[in-house]
């Protein structure tokens, strides 16, 4: 098994390639495979990993349009939202994210440790 890369290349992958790529699935598993020589996917099955993608897509909405539906969201998308709309996010999207993200973080620790 590849030893990964040293601290000063870590140093300078970060400042170069991460910024906000742990923000979608896709993105933190080419992170943790480039810099870590870790796969962390998959950790679930396709219905519940498209599932996960749509919660993590919710993020831009919330966090930048006050949970207004946006055209950069609906294009990331395939849901059946409709721009300048709220964009619905559950309790059950929620708890189904956790439970994901706490298998992905058993996986990189298990992984690394």
């Amino acid at each position: 098994m590849d030893e990964g890369k040293g601290s000063e290349e870590i140093e300078k992958i970060k400042k170069r390639k991460i910024r906000n790529r742990f923000q979608g699935y896709d993105g933190a598993l080419e992170v943790c495979r480039e810099l870590f020589n870790v796969n962390i996917g998959p950790v679930t099955d396709d219905r519940e990993e498209k599932a996960f993608k749509t919660t993590l897509e919710k993020r831009h909405p919330i966090t930048h349009n006050l949970g207004i539906v946006d055209r950069k969201y609906l294009e990331k998308v395939s849901d059946l939202g409709v721009e300048g709309k709220d964009v619905g996010l559950s309790e059950d999207e929620v708890v189904s994210a956790i439970d994901v993200m706490l298998r992905i973080i058993r996986r990189v620790q298990s992984e690394l440790f």
